[in-house]
Parts: C-alpha cells; structure tokens; sequence
C-alpha cells in the first residue's frame, strides 16, 4: 500500500505542495499497524497551493476535482 503512495508523494513534492499526512497513513509512518487504504492530508489552504495540489494529483493519476471559489 505504502509503495503505490511513492508516486503520490513524488508528485506533492515536485509541485511544491504544502501538506502534512495525518490520520491512519501517519500512524502507519510511525510504525503502529494498521489496515487502511486511505490518505489524509491537511494543507495549507491557500489558493496557490491548493492549485498545487490538484496538478499534483492530476499528474499523479488521481482525482478529477477542480478548484472553485465560494
């Protein structure tokens, strides 16, 4: 599971998204077992980064959300 989040992460960084992983994913970095298959992220909510982060995962194969203002 790890492995298939290198590309992701790879991709975050290519980018220059801010972020930190939390959740079940961090606690599995930090070496507590653990059976899940999602990511959690917290970022910085800016609007750059957040532009960022959707051509990071576009370029990491995932997501189809867009960015939007309220």
């Amino acid at each position: 599971m790890l492995n298939s989040l290198k590309g992701v992460f790879a991709s975050f960084q290519t980018h220059e998204v801010r972020y930190v992983v939390i959740g079940e994913i961090a606690a599995i970095f930090h070496g507590v077992p653990r059976a899940t298959f999602d990511l959690d992220l917290l970022i910085d909510s800016t609007p750059d980064n957040a532009r960022r982060l959707l051509l990071a995962l576009t370029d990491a194969g995932l997501g189809t959300a867009s960015l939007t203002s309220a």
